[in-house]
């Protein structure tokens, strides 16, 4: 039997109105919340934005009435990225972890195992995906492959990093979102030059440092089975056919997956 523990956590789920599929996002996710239990103490908080019509409020406050958790409207004049910063500014718990409209939980214990490798004083942000692809060759800012980063989904991090790193971005297109995730001024870097550990943590609860990224069977990784939690991106590889698979297995590992013995697509 697993007990909640003492600690406190603010986590943010955000759902985005202007997301066609929005009903069906928050649906997954709140069914997957249902399922797995987080293992240790939070607050759930539900961003909102880009809802233009009383109606479509109304069907999210249904729905959420089945949850516990605290609604908090954002203007949706920023990607997710902005939006977060926006709700970061007015929570209080130190740490705090961030959920896509995608998000889905995939397993029991999902906050505990990110909040357990988080409490290494060595480390800075933990993730439940990570990969090593770059932007570089179709925009300016990002490094050379490989580029080792958290992905902008199912992270922890001290709510004060977050804030200090986001401070005075503008996050109004994509490339500034893909710069903050991956670019040579983007978060894990700045979390590196500070002197801490990036870490992907998988369903086994193991955390996994930047050599072996690429064999925690995660993000695109195989059949992705040691992933604590999926998004657009994990279902999109898994549905995809098998020449589409090693395309994009390729593009966030590169020949590393070749290397290793380890590695293996059964």
């Amino acid at each position: 039997m697993i007990f909640e523990t003492d600690y406190s956590i603010d986590i943010a789920y955000l759902l985005r109105g202007k997301d066609d599929d929005w009903e069906n996002c928050l649906n997954r996710f709140m069914r997957s919340y249902d399922q797995h239990r987080a293992g240790c103490k939070h607050k759930l908080h539900v961003i909102i934005k880009g809802f233009e019509n009383k109606s479509d409020e109304t069907r999210i406050r249904k729905h959420l009435s089945a949850l516990e958790c605290n609604v908090v409207h954002v203007d949706d004049d920023s990607f997710d990225l902005g939006a977060y910063r926006a709700w970061a500014e007015i929570v209080s718990a130190n740490t705090i972890c961030l959920l896509n409209t995608g998000s889905e939980i995939l397993a029991d214990c999902w906050l505990q195992k990110l909040y357990e490798n988080f409490c290494d004083p060595s480390v800075g942000i933990v993730g439940a995906t990570g990969s090593f692809e770059s932007l570089g060759n179709g925009y300016d800012g990002f490094p050379h492959f490989p580029n080792p980063h958290i992905r902008s989904n199912a992270f922890m991090l001290q709510r004060h990093i977050y804030l200090e790193a986001a401070k005075g971005r503008l996050f109004q297109t994509k490339e500034d979102a893909f710069q903050f995730e991956s670019g040579n001024t983007g978060l894990t870097r700045i979390i590196k030059k500070l002197g801490l550990k990036p870490y992907i943590v998988g369903r086994n609860g193991r955390a996994y440092c930047e050599k072996t990224w690429a064999l925690s069977n995660t993000f695109r990784q195989g059949r992705q089975h040691n992933l604590l939690v999926g998004d657009k991106q994990t279902r999109g590889y898994a549905s995809s056919p098998w020449h589409q698979k090693k395309s994009l297995a390729s593009a966030a590992w590169g020949s590393t997956r070749n290397n290793w013995p380890l590695y293996r697509w059964g």
